[in-house]
């Protein structure tokens, strides 16, 4: 058994990883049917050898599973039992749960083929506990992850939605995904083998009072046929409750910063990305009001550099900048609440800038942004001839 990040996946004599039914197995473009019309098969649960352990002591059960896919192994008791999955290769995996005080849950991706389950229970317990093995289900029909599309579903606890989608001659892929119970994204290739990518994991509110899981796959791949398959778990709670259960999923593709200049509207995601040219090395973030927001600047796989903004700020300006190589693009990104306005610059560091053509010439000084309390930005025109340098106009002269 190999684990990869929290996946964890058996291999078995009598079936090959090519035949993983996950709903993110993709057959030959000749052979597979229109995803309109093809339903997936509701996958079976797992087999306990002993289905209800006494719940006073530590045992084991064997557990097997029919077929590929995902699921979800519990406890169930009055007391709290502990559990873990056994690898005849690796080992012993990771234990959940805690005997005595809280009954245990392992969501794996797993092999067909027989494990071992640990069953960890507290001395004095009364009772048996119920071992469950329940297999996640796909939901809908398989669509097409277009660039700059966004799709919009529900995703639950013990529900799977995939989704194809084709990776260029560059090799990147960049998919994120947002939910309330988003528990897990995964990247398969069109043969069935998994991708070895790890999501990104963070907690946002893109709405205030609403935390939202959100999940993101980057990396370089072979160029190809590849699905995303997104897997739900168990729902954030929300102060305000609600049955909702919102699921969205886009390429992370980023608009261009090559003007300088971008004035939006964060959307759903609660963020917006952009590329900006190697030249450009510092980046200026300005709201209409002061409010939560972030922006976020790096170069390649270099550091980032990050400002955070709050209503305590008494302008909503931040600045961040970054080294530069002049080869590598700049990523840039906004972070805030769904809705938010803003302005996004992009400036060139310099203190000097030469002036070598005859002729009338444009000289423009921008700025990142000047507080009240600032000193203002100034600039002088001066000549240099001979290792010596001579002021020929400054704030206080007039340049004739």
């Amino acid at each position: 058994m190999r684990m990869i990040g929290a996946l964890l996946v058996k291999v078995s004599t009598a079936f090959a990883i090519s035949c993983l039914a996950l709903g993110a197995f993709v057959s030959s473009a000749a052979s597979e049917p229109s995803a309109k019309s093809r339903s997936e098969p509701r996958a079976a649960p797992g087999r306990f050898s002993e289905s209800e352990p006494p719940a006073d002591r530590d045992g084991f059960a064997l557990l097997t599973i029919p077929a590929p896919g995902r699921y979800a192994i519990s406890a169930h008791s009055a007391s709290g039992v502990a559990i873990a999955l056994v690898d005849m290769i690796s080992g012993p995996g990771e234990t959940s749960g805690v005997a005595g005080r809280r009954d245990g849950r392992l969501d794996l991706l797993l092999d067909a083929g027989v494990y071992k389950l640990r069953v960890f229970g507290a001395k004095g317990a009364v009772g048996k506990a119920r071992l469950a093995a329940e297999a996640f289900q796909e939901q809908g029909a398989r669509e097409a992850l277009a660039p700059g599309a966004t799709m919009s579903a529900e995703l639950g606890d013990l529900a799977q939605r995939s989704y194809s989608l084709e990776v260029g001659s560059s090799g990147r892929v960049a998919v994120e995904a947002l939910g309330r119970g988003l528990r897990d994204l995964r990247l398969w290739k069109a043969s069935g083998e998994l991708v070895d990518l790890s999501p990104t994991r963070a907690t946002i509110e893109t709405k205030p009072g609403r935390p939202m899981t959100r999940l993101r796959l980057e990396g370089a791949v072979e160029p190809g046929r590849y699905v995303a398959t997104a897997y739900g778990g168990e729902t954030i709670v929300w102060p305000e409750g609600g049955a909702a259960q919102p699921f969205l999923l886009r390429r992370l593709e980023p608009a261009s910063l090559a003007a300088g200049v971008a004035d939006g509207v964060i959307g759903p995601f609660g963020s917006a990305r952009f590329e900006a040219p190697a030249s450009y090395d510092t980046f200026r973030l300005e709201l209409p009001d002061p409010i939560a927001a972030r922006i976020e600047a790096r170069r390649g796989e270099g550091a980032s550099a990050s400002a955070v903004l709050d209503k305590s700020n008494r302008e909503p300006v931040a600045v961040v900048s970054l080294g530069g190589d002049g080869k590598t693009p700049g990523v840039v990104e906004i972070f805030g609440l769904e809705g938010q306005a803003f302005s996004l610059r992009a400036l060139r560091r310099a203190s000097r800038a030469p002036i070598e053509t005859a002729g009338p010439n444009l000289v423009a000084l921008d700025v990142t942004g000047e507080g009240a309390d600032e000193v203002p930005a100034t600039a002088l025109l001066a000549r240099t001839e001979n290792g010596k340098t001579r002021v020929l106009a400054g704030p206080r002269s007039r340049c004739i």
